[in-house]
This record gives structure tokens, sequence and C-alpha cells, in this order.
């Protein structure tokens, strides 16, 4: 999505580079507050993610 790894993503959130694992290998679930931060982190709109998100659902159909 933004080409940033783990540890950069990790900074940015000011967490472990574990966090960052556990979301993306899906052992841990973000709240929405979370996924807002994340946004913020990655630099993209939370409108912007669910567009994406539904666009690969619709992909996998």
């Amino acid at each position: 999505m933004s080409g940033l790894t783990q540890g950069e993503l990790a900074m940015r959130l000011e967490v472990p580079q574990s966090w960052v694992s556990k979301v993306e290998s899906g052992e841990r679930v973000l709240s929405f507050v979370e996924v807002l931060e994340v946004c913020s982190a990655l630099g993209i709109s939370f409108r912007k993610l669910a567009t994406q998100f539904k666009q690969g659902e619709n992909e996998g159909k």
C-alpha cells in the first residue's frame, strides 16, 4: 500500500514492530481508533482505505 516496512510503520505509530506483525498476520484485531491511527501513519484517509478494501472484496467474488 505505501511501501513502508513493518519497522517504519511501527516507528510512526510508536508501537513495537511485533505489534505491526501481529496486525498484518491477523493475530491482532484493531479497534476503530487504531484503524484511524494506522490510516494517519500511512497518510491515507479512512474513506480511501475502506474503498480499497471494498474493491478487493469485489475482485475476490
